[in-house]
């Protein structure tokens, strides 16, 4: 199981490296119209996929071997950190990118 959850790290920080080089990897961005790019922060929401990106990739591995230490069965472990972490993490993500969006609400 140790290779799912470093699989997943390598994963999500490529994304996050990729996705601060090509701002345009970022959901949504190459649909939107140039009126609607100049309102986006674009290198700002980028650099802050890729630090989430790596810190959701950090705190699972923290505690994939903190929770090892512990004595947990390899199945809860597993669980926990390759499926609860990066879903709160990427919920707590597309909460906070709402700040580089600085469109005019109506």
């Amino acid at each position: 199981m140790n290779k799912i959850i470093w699989y997943q790290t390598v994963l999500l920080v490529v994304i996050g490296l990729l996705v601060k080089r090509f701002p345009i990897l970022m959901a949504g961005y190459n649909t939107m119209t140039a009126e609607q790019k100049k309102n986006v922060d674009a290198k700002g929401a980028a650099d802050y996929l890729c630090r989430a990106f790596c810190m959701i990739a950090l705190v699972g591995i923290i505690l994939f071997y903190g929770l090892q230490l512990t004595g947990m069965t390899e199945k809860v472990i597993t669980i926990l950190t390759s499926t609860v972490v990066p879903v709160i993490g990427i919920l707590i993500t597309l909460v906070k990118i709402q700040k580089f969006d600085h469109t005019p609400k109506a």
